[in-house]
């Protein structure tokens, strides 16, 4: 599995560098945060990781096997909601029969043997075989079976194309996984969903966001772009590894700092909003867990209560006797 390397990257928009003599390794199993101010380069980075932009200087080397996910989602145009997963299953389906072919003619040429390992060790690194049924599982649990297969994606709402694409990156699995502001227009289910995705899957993860949380649960390094020397600690309780500016410590957070100012930013907002939900639905279910307070013990209410020894006598006559939601009765007479 090839590793994604940036060497000495440099971008400018005119007169001003956005990003000066960047280097980026990101090894199989590393899941790096890209962090910084708004304006920093973050975007412009992933684009340039992922091949859409080309620096003006420095090189990237990535694996072939890669897919990268902008802010807002970005479909063909007429594409549908079918289409979409069509297209992610399509290299598995692909693998599959790729397998197939050369298994079919191993016995005649012995020389396939390394190139029919080399497929198998994609397949299953890929489970290409159950891409089905993980496409139909993905799509249940983020909503979108209720979603017809021909639905335009133009048509859907922004987080049902969010959660669009991310079935389609859970189902798909590529070996590098390039992401921007991946928590935008989710709910919390979509988010964990994403969260477990990216911590399981054994490629290279690259990611920009202002989400704390995000970052914290996905990230095993943090790489801040802001300008040398202005850089941020490395948050979420894991140092950066430097591999861009090295991070600078002991720096007071800057009241524009959206990431490092805890009561300041969208991303922390959101962050707030759903730790406030998390916690809501806690309580709700420890609500329809509790154990209910007993019933009051019932209690007789009569008027009049006789009693009698004498044979052929009354035994027991009662009169307006009420045990609220059990017993209604006026009278009552038991005879010996």
């Amino acid at each position: 599995m090839q590793s994604l390397q940036a060497r000495g990257l440099v971008y400018r928009r005119g007169d001003r560098a956005v990003l000066d003599g960047i280097d980026l390794v990101a090894s199989r199993g590393q899941r790096i945060g890209l962090i910084g101010e708004n304006g920093a380069g973050k975007s412009t980075m992933l684009r340039l990781l992922a091949g859409v932009d080309r620096p003006d200087a420095g090189s990237v080397d990535r694996p072939g096997d890669l897919v990268y996910l902008p802010q807002d989602p970005v479909f063909p145009p007429g594409m549908t909601v079918g289409g979409v997963l069509a297209d992610a299953l399509a290299p598995l389906h692909a693998a599959v029969d790729h397998l197939e072919r050369l298994a079919d003619a191993l016995g005649d040429s012995p020389e396939l043997a390394a190139p029919y390992a080399q497929a198998l060790d994609w397949a299953q690194q890929h489970d290409a075989w159950g891409a089905d049924r993980r496409a139909e599982l993905t799509g249940q649990q983020l909503g979108l079976a209720a979603i017809d297969a021909q639905h335009p994606v133009d048509a859907l709402s922004g987080g049902e194309r969010s959660r669009l694409r991310l079935a389609a990156l859970i189902t798909r699995q590529p070996e590098c996984v390039l992401l921007d502001e991946p928590t935008n227009h989710l709910d919390d289910d979509a988010m964990a969903k994403l969260e477990d995705f990216l911590v399981s899957t054994p490629g290279v993860v690259v990611a920009a966001s202002h989400d704390r949380t995000f970052l914290d649960r996905v990230c095993t390094h943090l790489v801040d772009l802001d300008p040398p020397g202005l850089g941020t600690d490395g948050h979420g309780g894991r140092e950066s590894t430097g591999t861009a500016r090295q991070v600078a410590h002991n720096r007071a957070p800057r009241d524009n700092d959206k990431f490092s100012t805890p009561f300041k930013g969208a991303g922390v907002q959101r962050t707030v909003a759903r730790r406030v939900r998390n916690v809501e639905r806690r309580l709700d279910a420890a609500e329809r867990a509790q154990v209910r307070k007993p019933r009051e013990p019932l209690r007789l209410h009569a008027e009049t209560v006789a009693t009698s020894t004498a044979a052929g006598g009354v035994a027991v006559s009662v009169r307006h006797l009420r045990v609220p939601g059990r017993v209604a009765l006026d009278a009552l007479e038991v005879w010996r």
